[in-house]
């Protein structure tokens, strides 16, 4: 699901807003923060507001202008979702729960 969500955010920037580099820019931001930023330290990203759990599990990154919303449950990181930082939480909540 992540993953069609990041390019959808790919799609919409650079055919709806006409800014293919842009796009690529932003892709290559998310993709860094999936793949490095994350992994190195999870636990520095603030807990997600909108899935607040006992356990904290449920953290979000903020790129650009986009939150990487994942979980930590026994070290293995899932990346439920990405979405724009000005969507609501409902949306948030409706994400799938890993």
């Amino acid at each position: 699901m992540a993953f069609d969500h990041i390019a959808q955010i790919h799609t919409y920037i650079s055919k709806v807003d006409y800014k293919p580099s842009v796009a690529d820019n932003v892709l290559k931001a998310i993709e860094h923060c999936i793949l490095h930023s994350i992994p190195k330290n999870p636990y520095k990203f603030p807990e997600c507001a909108a899935r607040r759990t006992l356990a904290r599990m449920y953290r979000q990154a903020l790129v650009k202008n986009f939150k990487v919303i994942f979980s930590v449950r026994s070290e293995v990181i899932t990346i439920i979702g990405v979405v724009h930082a000005s969507r609501s939480k409902s949306l948030i909540k409706k994400l799938p729960r890993k």
